[in-house]
């Protein structure tokens, strides 16, 4: 019994001295997606306000521990089997820049079927790599995080006044 007790200790402080210096190097980010969306508001993609309006939605995700650098955010929000359009005219949508603590990711989402309810978001930061003028995005993300998020209504009425 004692033997068996001394060989699963020396293997549990094993397993502790192997795994501790690693996490706290700070190597390893994190992403945490807001369970709950905002309230759905009316969305004008046209850039110049006077083209039809859709349902749209805002997500909010978290990066702890982001590797300092340059990535490019992949952003999806899929409710009953389909996906929704980013929310955003503005140029550098999805350009994240990390300074090696945590960061705050954010997009817009909307779709002519977005309702309340439920749906699945997804966020992912890839590593953008700069050479000699010439870009590249990594096709394995650095950090990615999925979850159910609720969608709830209308925070006030919307329709003409």
């Amino acid at each position: 019994m004692r033997v068996l007790v001394k060989s699963m200790v020396a293997a549990l402080f094993l397993c502790v001295s192997w795994t501790v210096p690693a996490q706290a190097g700070g190597h390893h980010p994190g992403l945490w997606i807001k369970p709950t969306a905002s309230p759905i508001y009316q969305y004008d993609g046209s850039g110049t306000g006077e083209g039809p309006t859709f349902p749209a939605t805002d997500l909010r995700a978290f990066v702890k521990k982001c590797p300092a650098g340059d990535y490019e955010m992949n952003a999806t929000l899929k409710q009953d089997g389909v996906s929704m359009d980013w929310a955003t005219t503005g140029r550098g949508a999805g350009e994240v820049f990390c300074t090696g603590s945590g960061v705050e990711l954010r997009m817009g989402f909307y779709g002519p079927t977005l309702h309340p309810g439920k749906a699945k978001a997804y966020f992912a930061l890839h590593k953008v790599t700069c050479t000699d003028g010439v870009c590249t995005v990594s096709e394995r993300p650095t950090v990615k995080a999925w979850r159910v998020v609720h969608i709830p209504r209308c925070s006030r009425p919307v329709g003409k006044i």
